[in-house]
């Protein structure tokens, strides 16, 4: 089965050629952390200082379910989950 065809916005082609499409979508993945909304980011370290920000917002579920996986094994515990947003 394939997936259904994207409901595109607005699409526009930059002179790069790159094109870029924004479209609807029903409802959003958020990633949780015992229940509550959570943002993610790492220290890059002594090199280069600063902070890197990691998604946590997801338009399909698989994606959410690969990045709760990720960080359940990462941190050694089942405390991360995702919730629907409409």
């Amino acid at each position: 089965m394939s997936r259904p065809k994207p409901d595109i916005i607005i699409s526009k082609t930059m002179a790069d050629g790159i094109t870029w499409d924004i479209m609807s979508t029903d409802c959003q993945y958020r990633l949780l952390y015992k229940g509550q909304v959570c943002a993610i980011r790492k220290s890059t370290g002594w090199v280069s200082p600063g902070f890197k920000y990691l998604k946590s917002t997801y338009p399909n579920e698989g994606s959410a379910i690969a990045q709760v996986n990720r960080l359940n094994k990462k941190f050694d515990c089942n405390d991360f989950s995702y919730a629907v947003v409409t």
